[in-house]
């Protein structure tokens, strides 16, 4: 046991202790005035440690109490830290953060070390008056944010990333560079009426007109090209809901510069521009897009999707297979006829010949609705299609396909395929307000016998607008047709 005993020198460690000159663990003078070097820490055991409480004891109760709480808890922290030490193999160069103390400095150079009050949950506010938290948990709220902000932004990038490389392959299959995209809109606007440019009704729709031409040159833009079909496609741009409204075209009608003669000349004196203006004038219409299709190309489209089934009987089945021979003659297709009537599985080129037979009952008629039976069908196949297989289809038909809708359109189109629907088909003339006619020019004709009752079952079929008024351009034609033509029967 250690002994310590009262002389000159303790008494003038303890006169610089109470003066500040220094704690037990740093000696005199060794550098000059005011110098205070640190001393290695003493060895201390725990007899030792109980030596010194009972020195620090005797010496409050000879000379007062001179030192501190502050001194006394500094020595017994000091005294346990050295302890720990011995325990566990010598003293740590580690971190100190187990050492529950604060160094601060004691204003001249050196650090002192007080002991630091732990605050658990329970203990309630800390120094600034907040709710008590370690630095721990306030760096965890700090960095949480960021962390989410950079996960965001990783996602985002990824969306970036697919998406864009989807677009770039739906570019590259859909070889639009084949389509012969025309751009007819500032000129089609000049021949739409202004009632029709201001109709509120109309507008949410998208309204195209699709020709079936027999194209054997593989211009479908120009050339002896009569358009054999003539559709109106109606698309609620909201809904998704589809409308088809076949023209027949044997009809009597405008068809530019005051020339009336059957509608499906229009496309042979003007292309696609003249045919849609003939539709927009007569029908108070505003169709600025177009699709032209040729027989190859439905082919092309009905075999991309893996053909379609349709019902027929056996007088169709005669019809449609001599179209099959005819078209293997002129375009080179294979010739292979149907063999049986009832439900059929047909490919392009059979289904291709069943829209173009005229000569059953119902003539041209009932030609028009196996168009839009061959039309209904096929949409209803590539509804059950991915996009990936659109596209495909797509790259099948853009050589027999000419169309003024631009690359972001058909895509559009492609990738909403699923949500259209078609909603309903019909026919102009309306059956209750059509007659038949025949001069030598013409040959036997379709006539419109009261046109304005035509525009307004029109407007109400495709847009639900009842009791339309038509515009004064319409009403001068349904006029001239009334004066000029007469029904035979």
């Amino acid at each position: 046991m250690a002994v310590y005993s009262r002389d000159n020198s303790d008494r003038e460690n303890d006169e610089r202790r109470r003066r500040g000159a220094g704690s037990p663990w740093y000696t005199g003078n060794s550098g000059g005035a005011g110098s205070r070097r640190p001393q290695e820490p003493m060895e201390m055991s725990l007899e030792d440690e109980e030596d010194y409480e009972e020195y620090v004891r005797s010496r409050e109760k000879r000379y007062g109490s001179r030192s501190s709480a502050v001194e006394r808890a500094r020595a017994a922290n000091s005294a346990r830290r050295m302890a720990d030490s011995s325990s566990s193999g010598g003293p740590s160069s580690g971190s100190r953060s187990g050492d529950n103390r604060m160094d601060r400095s004691d204003g001249r150079g050196r650090s002192r070390q007080e002991p630091v009050m732990d605050q658990g949950p329970e203990n309630g506010r800390n120094d600034q008056g907040g709710h008590g938290q370690n630095d721990q948990g306030r760096q965890k709220k700090r960095k949480g944010p960021g962390i989410f902000l950079r996960i965001l932004f990783v996602l985002l990038l990824l969306v970036c990333i697919v998406g864009g490389f989807f677009f770039f392959k739906m570019r590259k299959v859909l070889n639009l560079q084949r389509v012969n995209s025309v751009d007819l809109e500032e000129t089609l606007k000049l021949g739409i009426s202004p009632q029709v440019k201001n109709n509120e009704k109309m507008k949410g729709y998208k309204n195209i007109a699709l020709f079936g031409v027999d194209s054997r040159s593989g211009d479908l833009l120009e050339g002896d090209n009569r358009s054999d079909s003539m559709m109106v496609c109606s698309i609620h741009e909201e809904t998704g809901e589809i409308r088809l409204v076949s023209v027949y075209r044997d009809t009597i009608l405008e068809v530019g510069d005051g020339y009336y003669t059957k509608a499906n000349s229009a496309y042979a004196l003007g292309g696609p521009a003249q045919a849609i203006n003939m539709l927009n004038q007569n029908f108070d219409l505003n169709i600025v897009d177009f699709v032209t299709v040729g027989f190859e190309g439905l082919a092309h489209t009905i075999d991309a999707l893996g053909g379609i089934e349709i019902q027929i009987d056996e007088e169709e089945r005669e019809y449609l297979n001599q179209y099959v021979h005819d078209m293997h003659l002129e375009l080179g297709t294979e010739d292979t006829p149907v063999e049986e009537s009832g439900a059929v599985l047909m490919n392009g080129i059979q289904a291709t010949a069943y829209s173009r037979i005229r000569y059953t009952a119902g003539d041209d008629f009932k030609r028009a609705e196996r168009q839009r039976t061959v039309l209904q069908k096929t949409l209803d196949k590539a509804r059950e299609s991915g996009p990936t297989a659109l596209v495909a289809v797509a790259n099948n038909v853009v050589g027999d396909m000419a169309t003024s809708l631009s690359t972001a359109e058909l895509l559009n189109l492609i990738m909403k395929a699923s949500n259209l629907e078609l909603a309903g088909t019909g026919g102009l003339p309306q059956e209750e307000y059509r007659g038949f006619g025949s001069t030598y020019e013409d040959g036997e004709f379709i006539l419109p016998l009261d046109l304005e009752e035509n525009i307004c079952w029109l407007h109400s079929f495709l847009f639900g607008e009842e009791n339309y008024i038509i515009s004064e351009e319409a009403a001068e034609r349904n006029e001239y047709i009334r004066n000029n033509f007469q029904p035979y029967y």
